[in-house]
């Protein structure tokens, strides 16, 4: 029996059981243990109290100088699984080549025992606790393949085996296959001595080359084999980490994505893939430790890096223990060396003693090897100190790290903790920085030194360089914690229950904290709480159990709180039990009576959230457990989706309120459409692929699927408008084609279904396809990337993309036939760096354009720019201003670690160069000047590159301040402080974001070297709904200004609605605003709250999710307006809490129809167009979006009435004018259908309302 510790699975005593059964283990500290009885002969291994392992052990809790008894265990009689495996003829199984696994069913990668085979081939697992398993039989390094009992290549398909407890089940045989092998002769270059090193050769599918299928190592005179494998396709990799050699690919590869695969039947012997190994280049030299410094320098690791790829080595080593060291591996190429000692007492640093990759000195590696590369480091400071700890804690468990004073989010240098407490952390430049103690599994308090909660508090350790300070010592506090057992009604315990903690902020709300998931006992703990009150929320996984709030309570609002302390309330246990939901079934049957089977079910609520679901049997049947509440049955028909009560709209659909059990049956209403999909050209049956419906009121309908002659059948399509649209199988060279034989949806040709059946032929288009080589970049691993243009109605659209390393070839199929263009970084074919300028070419059914190499150089009247900027990194934003005011983005950006570097492709002329940063520190710089009036013009010549470098500008001034509260001036914690300035000329004016910081827990801010003196700013103390609570417009001056704001106390609007359970979408707007403060959704009991709001009028929005999702109910504004004018006007003072009059919702109709628009020449097409719906008064009642469940469609729930409905573009300029329809009526529960509308040519100097017919049918 042994004893561990609480946390950290840490064996702390051991004893052995008497024959009597007893036991008994001394000399323990007070604290938790968890405890191991692991028997010999048959019986199981348990852990106390009957749990299968340590994470769900019954933790004992024993008291200083305690003598705890009655810990007892009754253990139960394993079971035994044995058998006999056989290879296949000719194959010997070397010892320790053959593996037998017993795992769980519920996880493959478990086990409840695991045996090497005998030299006879038999096996014996023992000690197997009864219950259901699979057996695993494993070959490594023989030529046969692994496989599962019984006869079953993977986990998913292998046999359950179920054993009781004592049962000895023998005759679990195996016979394994042959597997197919792949070997060779790898060749080492001349100078590189055979025998010495290793060479690794590995086998990968080309679809996952960074998982191994096989590996082998050469043997000394480079022959390998490798085994195991499956018939397939692989692509061999040989490397090695110790030669001279560049890594390769068969045969002759640089990449994964260039490779030839090697295709090998079932059992083949492939022979002959043989690599013969290029010299790579070497950088080698010395390392020295610094005088004083204890360790050795075997400790040292040293990298080097391409410029391209500042976060990923090309090569790395550890220096020999007299600090000589090679770099082995890499290919003729620009570099920077990186050497680092995370266990030694020295700084990291770059060649030539720079601090980072930026600021390193490159070295060209060409023909002929660099040596002499030699680096002293230099002694680094450091931090030591004693960590105590409480009783059953252990100190190792626990982490030290120090960040700059300056940003907490800085670069972070971690200790080294000892078993007794002392630490030390290394590597430390010269500066001041702050110390945090923390653990994620121990139960203890984080905290900063010197006993800080958090950064903003804590006191700063400052360093000189190569300083040792020592003494920062911390103790550390026990935390609190929250556990329990999530069980159902009768008592048994429930796994896999998501549990939600949420900690209750100072201004009452509950702020969600952390989760996690009970075990198999049903018991979940949150071990490091710190002192304050939490509620619960358990999710259980799918099926018949019900969500809910401790303790029993439906909501969060009405949760019960759990007050946790540091003192006789420290540790508090939670236990909850979820009751089972209803259960729903039903049928679904088409009008005709026969069943639909095999149709996926869904139950919705009344504000479309998915409540459950399941899949017809062969009788229509289905069954969904857990279910509470009012709900509707939906199915996905021919026509798109049929709700019960025979209806394609949610609004009209039967609802249930289930209790124990309810019924709702389906019955799809409609008729059959059927037809042929047959090849343009051929006339030949288009086989295999899908057909699907789309209309404006379904959306789009369930696939049917395309048989061997073409044919293809629907039933369920009800009444109303639709278009087709055929999907081709993969591989079959055709390409998705919509009816009236078009590849857009803009062009499909809808066609109306009545009560008769219909018969509606496809023609499915040929598709085309584009080859090419992308080009060459920096570095080997660059990722490029091609994409495809193809000119609809006189616009070139982005279609298809496919890309690789650089070098390597793609290959993109199934394109509609059309004019296209392709680009690479910005440029387009034939140089140019616009679509409208660059060359295009045909794509036509069954043809191959082949692009040869792609020339992302620009030419003609185009060229590029390359611009460096140091000073930041990720937040840096480049981009180029010409001449005339326009301002571009750059092609292709990669970041170093305080540096950005961009490409620009852009017409020929004079530009200047903006840089910006989102990051404290820097300041809007322009190239070689302090304004757009002073900066530098560069010239960008037609196929010229021309490349510049500058630094952002750090400013010369900086804001720091306080923000606190109006009344109290106490300090507000974690405001949103936005800095922003405000004398950018006005092309860059959106382009540098406003810098955005938080205030720390004592109210303060600072935007330090943030500014440049003699240019206007402006700080606002924001809410996050973006509100403003303060702000101030000033000039920044030389130096330190300081500032401080106060801020008014925020208040809160509540209400419920009294007939929508949960999901309602609430959005608060603000008399004055035009743009929300945001939104919400009904909780469980129909409740919402808005927090930190600051003092005005409000009016509550109630409506759907999105524009595009669906709701029973009608929108409308609190309490009964249809409209923002008609609503409740709702006064928030400054701190107060308010509640908004009590709402009802009503039921909707829904108005639905088609947009389109006509041009004065060429199609008319299907658009997406925002619609509105419009009252007498010509005030806005709601909103959707056409296009989104059908070319041209929409369907827009409103509450009854009449109404006009406006269809308008999206985006600006708006080509076209809004197109309205006047006298829409509304009625509760049933759909206006066919309001088709027909946007117009905009002319010149009005805006005039266009109407008429809708095109095309």
């Amino acid at each position: 029996m042994q004893v561990y510790s609480e946390t950290g699975y840490t064996m702390v005593g051991s004893t052995v059981v008497l024959s009597d059964g007893s036991y008994s283990v001394t000399g323990l500290a007070a604290g938790g243990y968890k405890l191991n009885f692991s028997p010999s002969g048959t019986l199981v291994p348990e852990w106390w109290n009957d749990k299968p392992d340590y994470s769900s052990a019954t933790v004992v809790t024993v008291a200083a100088g305690e003598k705890r008894v009655g810990v007892n265990a009754s253990l139960a009689n394993g079971a035994t699984i044995s058998g006999r495996v056989s290879l296949p003829d000719g194959v010997a199984a070397p010892l320790g080549s053959l593996m037998v696994t017993v795992a769980p069913t519920t996880s493959e990668y478990s086990s409840v025992g695991a045996v090497r085979l005998g030299a006879d081939g038999t096996y014996s697992v023992t000690n197997v606790p009864a219950g259901t398993y699979k057996v695993k039989f494993s070959a490594y390094g023989i030529p046969a393949l692994s496989e599962w009992w019984n006869d079953a290549p993977d986990f998913a398909s292998a046999t359950p085996l179920t054993v009781k407890a004592g049962e000895v089940r023998t005759g679990v045989d195996a016979r394994l296959a042959a597997s197919a092998t792949i070997s060779g002769t790898v060749t080492l270059p001349q100078g590189v001595p055979a025998g010495q090193g290793h060479v690794w050769v590995t086998a990968s599918t080309p679809s996952e080359p960074w998982r191994n299928a096989a590996s082998a190592a050469a043997d000394q005179n480079g022959a390998y084999t490798l085994t195991g494998l499956p018939a397939g396709s692989y692509i061999v990799k040989f490397t090695s980490f110790d030669l001279p050699v560049i890594p390769e690919w068969w045969d002759d590869a640089r990449d994964a994505a260039s490779a030839k695969p090697v295709t090998v039947a079932a059992g083949e012997k492939r022979a002959g893939v043989n690599a013969a190994l290029a010299l790579s280049h070497t950088i080698s030299g010395t390392v020295t430790l610094p005088a004083g410094v204890t360790g050795s320098s075997m400790d040292v690791s040293v990298s080097a890096y391409t410029l391209d790829q500042p976060w990923s080595p090309k090569a790395s080593t550890m220096a020999s223990p007299g600090g000589t060291y090679v770099l082995n591996g890499l290919e003729p190429g620009t570099y920077k060396l990186r050497f680092s000692a995370d266990r030694l007492n020295v700084l990291t640093q770059w060649w030539k003693e720079k601090p980072d990759f930026d600021s390193a000195t490159a070295m060209v590696l060409g023909s002929r090897n660099i040596t002499g590369v030699d680096v002293k480091l230099r002694k680094s400071a450091s931090i030591s100190g004693t960590i105590t700890v409480p009783e059953g804690v252990r100190a190792d468990q626990i982490a030290v790290s120090a960040v700059p004073t300056s940003n907490e989010w800085g670069t972070s240098f971690q200790g080294q903790v000892g078993s007794d407490g002392r630490y030390i952390v290394t590597g430390l430049p010269a500066g001041s920085f702050k110390v945090r103690f923390s653990s994620w599994q121990a139960p203890v308090l984080d905290e900063w030194w010197k006993d800080a909660t958090d950064f903003a508090r804590a006191q700063s350790v400052t360093l000189a360089s190569g300083q040792d300070q020592s003494g920062i010592d911390a103790s550390l506090a026990r935390s609190s914690s929250l556990s329990g057992t999530i069980g159902r009604s009768g008592g048994a315990p429930v796994a896999g229950v998501t549990i939600e903690v949420y900690r209750r902020s100072d201004d009452g709300s509950w702020q969600w904290t952390q989760q996690t998931t009970t075990a198999s006992t049903g018991t979940y703990s949150f071990p490091r709480l710190s002192p304050g009150t939490y509620t619960l929320h358990a999710k259980p996984p799918t099926g018949d159990l019900l969500p809910e709030y401790y303790n029993d309570k439906p909501s969060l609002a009405t949760a019960s709180a759990l007050t946790v302390d540091s003192g006789s309330r420290r540790d508090v246990t939670a236990n909850m039990t979820l009751a089972a939901g209803a259960t729903v079934s039903g049928t679904v049957r088409y009008a005709d009576g026969s069943p639909m089977a095999g149709a996926p079910v869904t139950l919705y609520s009344r504000t479309a959230t998915r409540v459950g679901s399941a899949t017809t049997d062969a009788a229509g049947g289905y069954t969904v457990v857990g279910v509470s509440g009012d709900v509707t049955a939906g199915v996905g028909a021919g026509g798109g989706m049929i709700y019960a009560g025979s209806t394609s709209i949610l609004a009209g659909a039967t609802f249930v309120t289930v209790a124990k059990t309810a019924k709702i049956d389906v019955k799809v209403p409609g008729v059959t459409v059927s037809g042929s999909v047959t090849v343009d050209g051929t006339r030949a049956p288009a086989s295999g692929g899908t057909v699907r419906l789309s209309s404006p009121q379904g959306g789009y309908s369930a696939a049917a699927t395309v048989g061997a002659d073409g044919r293809y059948r629907l039933r369920g399509v009800i009444a109303g408008s639709y278009t087709a649209q055929f999907t081709p199988a993969d591989g079959s060279g055709l390409t998705s084609t919509w009816s009236g034989g078009g590849a857009d949806s803009g062009t499909a040709v809808a066609f109306d279904v009545a009560s008769t059946a219909v018969t509606k032929n496809l023609v499915a288009l040929s598709g085309g396809t584009v080859v090419a080589a992308l080009p060459s970049g920096p570095g080997s691993s660059t990722y490029r990337g091609l994409q495809l243009y193809r000119w609809v109605d006189g616009t070139a659209q982005y279609t298809a993309s496919a890309g690789g390393t650089p070098g390597s070839s793609v290959r993109i199929d199934a394109l509609a036939p059309g004019t296209y263009t392709a680009s690479v970084d910005g440029v387009y074919l034939g140089g140019a760096v616009t679509t409208d300028t660059a060359q295009r070419f045909t794509v036509a059914g069954g043809k191959v354009i082949d692009l040869g190499t792609f020339d992302a150089t620009p030419r003609g009247t185009a060229g590029a720019l390359t611009v460096t900027a140091t000073g930041a990194s990720y937040s840096a934003r480049i981009v180029l201003v010409s001449s005339g005011g326009r301002v571009y983005d750059p092609s292709r950006s990669s970041t170093g670690s305080n540096s950005m570097t961009s490409s620009f492709a852009v017409p020929v002329g004079t530009y200047r160069v903006f840089g910006s940063s989102t990051s404290a520190g820097v300041v809007d710089t322009w190239y070689g000047g302090t304004s757009n009036l002073t900066a530098k013009k560069i010239t960008v010549r037609a196929g010229e590159t021309s490349s510049v470098s500058f630094a952002l500008a750090v400013g010369d001034a900086s804001v720091t301040g306080k923000v606190l509260d109006a009344i109290d001036r106490t300090a507000v914690a974690s405001a949103i402080i936005q800095l922003t300035p405000l004398d950018r000329v006005p092309a860059v004016q959106d382009r540098g974001s406003a810098v955005t910081i938080r205030t720390d827990s004592l109210g303060a801010f600072s935007f330090a070297s943030s500014l440049r003196a003699g240019t206007s700013y402006r700080i606002d103390v924001r809410l996050p709904s973006g509100a403003v609570l303060a702000t101030r417009t000033f000039t920044a001056k030389a130096g330190t200004q300081a500032m401080t704001f106060t801020t008014p106390r925020t208040g809160v609007l509540q209400g419920k609605v009294a007939n929508a359970s949960s999901g309602i979408a609430v959005v608060l707007w603000r008399d004055g605003d035009t743009e929300s403060m945001g939104g919400r959704w009904t909780d469980e009991t129909g409740s919402y709250r808005f927090e930190g709001l600051p003092a005005g009028s409000y009016r509550v929005q109630f409506t759907r999710a999105d524009l595009d999702s669906a709701s029973s109910y009608a929108p409308g504004w609190a309490s009964t307006g249809r409209t923002r004018e008609e609503a409740a006007v709702i006064k928030v003072a400054a701190g107060a809490t308010v509640s908004a009059p009590l709402t009802e919702l009503g039921r909707a109709g829904i108005i639905s129809g088609r947009v389109a628009a006509a041009p004065t020449k060429g199609a008319t097409t299907w658009v997406s167009t925002l619609v509105t719906v419009k009252d007498g008064a010509g005030r806005t009642v709601t909103t959707g979006r056409s296009d989104g469940g059908s070319p041209g469609g929409y369907a827009i729930e409103a509450p009854p009435g009449s109404y006009t409905v406006c269809a308008r573009p999206v985006g600006s300029p708006a080509t076209f004018v809004e197109a309205c329809r006047s006298g829409v009526t509304v009625t509760a529960g049933k759909q206006t259908q066919r309001i088709d509308l027909t946007m117009r040519p905009a002319p010149s100097r009005t805006s005039a309302v266009a109407t008429g017919p809708i095109a095309p049918w």
